[in-house]
């Protein structure tokens, strides 16, 4: 598909850092998130040395254009001041999926937190609800309590995405999330050896999915969202585990943007 010649003049006159939004004049009311997140789809193109997601109405419309990269204001630099005492945290290492893991300092919370973000050609909507979720833990650093909010929010977006990706196969009624995560094993090959955290640190998660090791992921979400008084401690390696199942259930769209869809 050729690029648009707005969208070229755009980008190779563009005042704007990478990283920024970048809407065409002509459609610069129209070009909200609610609208991104409605459009037919959208297409990948690299222009001057920049990519640029291009996204299209269902009448084949340019709605608005934008980098992929992180955008900063999901994750605002929020100071984090110096702790005298380490955060601790059980979260699967190399090797091994039983570990606790040691922060000294802020600098090093915020990026490990940082790292986890999921893939940035996946859907904006996704994306902003799964950097709240990051927000939240790396605001534990001030209190640990947060992580726990952090974690409805990150199942949350979990929910939203296999309900985007598999959700079209119900017909007749909504399915549960519980179903939905069933379907990513059972009907889109989901296994162990696709979760690279899993692979990287040993163990197992599809009994998460499938409903063989309880708590469930939909368990837990219902829990949190609930008021479990029994929600424990943090449960280690979830904000990586989501990272990894939403880019899993994303991985042809995101690979169809990225291999099929450049211009020149």
């Amino acid at each position: 598909m050729p690029l648009h010649n707005g969208v070229r003049r755009a980008l190779d006159h563009s005042p704007y850092p990478v990283g920024c939004a970048l809407h065409l004049p002509v459609y610069e009311r129209a070009a909200t998130d609610r609208l991104i997140a409605a459009a037919r789809c959208h297409h990948l193109f690299r222009t001057a040395g920049k990519e640029c997601l291009v996204y299209f109405s269902r009448r084949g419309e340019t709605i608005a254009t934008s980098f992929p990269e992180q955008d900063p204001s999901m994750l605002p630099n929020i100071e984090l001041p110096p702790s005298d005492y380490p955060l601790l945290l059980p979260w699967p290492a190399d090797g091994n999926p039983g570990a606790i893991l040691q922060f000294d300092d802020p600098a090093a919370w915020r990026a490990f937190i940082l790292d986890l973000g999921i893939d940035p050609l996946i859907p904006r909507i996704v994306g902003a609800k799964f950097a709240r979720a990051q927000k939240l833990y790396l605001l534990a650093w001030l209190d640990a309590d947060l992580i726990k909010a952090g974690e409805l929010v990150a199942l949350t977006a979990l929910e939203l995405a296999v309900t985007d990706r598999y959700g079209g196969h119900y017909c007749k009624r909504k399915p549960s999330f519980a179903a939905l995560l069933r379907h990513m094993v059972d009907e889109d090959g989901l296994t162990d050896g696709a979760i690279p955290m899993v692979t990287r640190c040993g163990g197992t998660a599809i009994g998460q999915l499938t409903g063989e090791t309880k708590p469930t992921l939909a368990e837990r979400r219902n829990g949190l969202a609930h008021g479990d008084p029994f929600d424990g401690a943090p449960v280690g390696g979830l904000l990586e585990l989501v990272r990894d199942l939403i880019n899993y259930a994303y991985r042809d769209y995101v690979a169809e943007a990225r291999a099929g869809c450049f211009a020149t």
